[in-house]
């Protein structure tokens, strides 16, 4: 459920861009409001990133202290940053997503090789975190977290270690063992909260779904296409074209069927709602929001900030958006009733 007395409590009025907006069918219309993002004392709002959320107030993310080069993991409980501790001894730490209990996504690179840590942070947000380390079946090992969804369902990226062949690994609550995903249909590149994985090739030929064995290609049309986010049983992404050079924001239905996105140039999140977010037109187009293909409203920006952080975009399943600004620090958008 929305929260809109969060929204007052966290002083949105400190901004007075708003931008129309209409909810999903059964809401009234609405207004997006922009605000910033309150920053750890000391850190450097220009390197502070939300990468995962909870709700408009719970959300995790990274940031680093000015002249640092080590991103430190935030939780933000009540819109307010706390800096984690536990897992400040983990070099090249990065955040992979966040889920409805709160539990965080986490990946360590290892220095000088091609595999990574991959961790879960849980209960953070109400009391003292516990970190949980993930591991490799026998005869692989890890490269990267890729997703986690809300029944507990991790993907990771991983490559054989005999012959180093990239594949996907699905651990579950519900299952036993991992589950590998090979396929010359793409690598993995995103989850959805039933399980259903999906796929993106190196090169722009398409994308695929992958349930339980089964892989179920997206439709093209014929275009390059770049399948870029997933979420409530739906994909999107956008379709290029070369004479002339432009693009189309597409959303591929659960078998795989394209959608043209009204006046969208990309999609590159998606909530459990679906609600889009993207560019509009074009890409480096203005920052929107759709319901499903129906174009909803461009969000308002601040006063000479800038946005051009392409793939770190974020909505929460309360339908609040995050976004970087290299100039003003990390900005929240909230739709509030009018």
């Amino acid at each position: 459920m929305r929260r809109r007395a969060f929204v007052a409590a966290m002083g949105l009025a400190c901004s007075a861009l708003v931008a129309p907006g209409v909810a999903t069918a059964a809401e009234a219309p609405c207004q997006w409001v922009v605000s910033k993002i309150e920053v750890p004392d000391g850190y450097d709002a220009r390197w502070t990133f939300v990468k995962g959320a909870v709700s408009g107030g719970e959300f995790a993310g990274t940031s680093r202290k000015p002249g640092s080069d080590k991103d430190e993991l935030v939780l933000w409980t009540g819109g307010k940053p706390r800096v984690v501790q536990e897992t400040a001894h983990l070099p090249l730490l990065d955040v992979k997503g966040e889920n409805s209990a709160g539990t965080v996504l986490l990946q360590s690179q290892i220095f000088g090789e091609d595999r990574a840590s991959v961790f879960l942070y849980s209960g953070g947000h109400w009391g003292s975190g516990t970190l949980t380390q993930l591991f490799a079946p026998a005869g692989y090992r890890l490269t990267g977290a890729v997703g986690l969804n809300d029944r507990g369902d991790v993907l990771t990226g991983a490559v054989k270690t005999d012959g180093g062949q990239h594949v996907g690994v699905l651990l579950s609550p519900f299952a036993v063992g991992a589950r590998i995903i090979d396929s010359p249909a793409g690598r993995v590149h995103g989850l959805d909260d039933d399980g259903t994985v999906l796929l993106r090739p190196t090169s722009p030929t398409g994308g695929a779904y992958w349930r339980d064995g089964q892989v179920t290609p997206l439709d093209t049309g014929g275009a390059m296409v770049f399948a870029d986010a997933i979420g409530g049983g739906t994909a999107g992404g956008m379709k290029m074209f070369f004479d002339p050079v432009d693009q189309q924001a597409v959303l591929w239905d659960r078998d795989g069927r394209a959608t043209d996105v009204e006046d969208g140039g990309t999609v590159v999140a998606i909530n459990a709602r679906g609600l889009l977010v993207g560019e509009r037109n074009a890409l480096n187009g203005p920052l929107s929001v759709w319901q499903g293909t129906k174009f909803l409203a461009e969000l308002p920006i601040p006063a000479g900030a800038r946005l051009d952080e392409y793939d770190r975009y974020v909505v929460s399943d309360d339908n609040q958006v995050f976004a970087p600004s290299p100039t003003h620090g990390p900005l929240r958008w909230s739709c509030t009733g009018v």
